[in-house]
């Protein structure tokens, strides 16, 4: 096992750019990636916040050594030029593990240097058909929008997959929310009392702290 400092690289772009972008992390050293279908909101204050002017989108997921992240994202924000509205977003996000046939690679949560977090990425999963009330609750807490993707389990021997410890079959609805380190507290307790979220089987949240990011357009800290 290689003990190092590994990060998720989650980028955002518009539909049909997926591809480029799975291929220019593996090109920089990167593990091999997965690309989301979702959609983003159609409220004004999203596409303030994230310069996205679609409604389709891919997210795509990539992961490796910190180094290697920062070394991508600098390269995504050039050739993709997030550094315009419209264009799309880039985030780095702390994971404590990574497993694949060309990577094993493990650490123990680090402190991040250079003081407070600015923003984190709020992540809920409810049920198909809830994400607008979940849009509806964070937007009354400050949120500026969201992106919506759907998930389906795959279980086994008749057993629904499950997301710390939530059934996620039949399909279920993904809003990942990005927000400001001091609204993200009332944006979950929002979701929680709308959704009721801490019932059994009514939905699963939780967040992430962002440790870099680029093409997020707000002032909101």
């Amino acid at each position: 096992m290689v003990n190092t400092q590994i990060e998720l690289l989650l980028t955002i772009v518009n539909f049909g750019m997926g591809s480029r972008v799975l291929k220019c992390g593996a090109e920089l050293g990167l593990a091999p990636g997965t690309i989301f279908l979702g959609k983003g909101t159609s409220r004004k204050s999203l596409l303030d916040f994230l310069g996205l002017n679609e409604v389709r989108k891919e997210l795509v997921l990539l992961a490796g050594p910190i180094d290697r992240v920062a070394l991508a994202m600098e390269a995504f924000k050039e050739k993709f030029h997030l550094e315009k509205p419209g264009k799309g977003i880039v985030l780095s996000l702390p994971i404590s593990s990574l497993h694949s046939a060309t990577h094993d690679i493990q650490y123990e949560n680090p402190k991040k240097p250079g003081g407070d977090i600015m923003y984190k990425l709020i992540y809920a999963i409810v049920e198909m058909g809830k994400s607008e009330e979940v849009l509806e609750a964070a937007a009354k807490a400050g949120s500026t929008g969201a992106t919506v993707m759907t998930a389906r389990g795959s279980g086994l021997h008749d057993q629904a997959s499950k997301v710390f410890g939530m059934e996620i079959e039949p399909q279920k609805e993904i809003v990942l929310i990005i927000s400001g380190s001091q609204k993200t507290e009332a944006i979950t307790t929002s979701i929680r009392k709308a959704l009721q979220i801490d019932e059994p089987g009514h939905g699963v949240i939780f967040t992430m702290d962002v440790n870099k990011a680029f093409g997020l357009y707000s002032d909101q800290k």
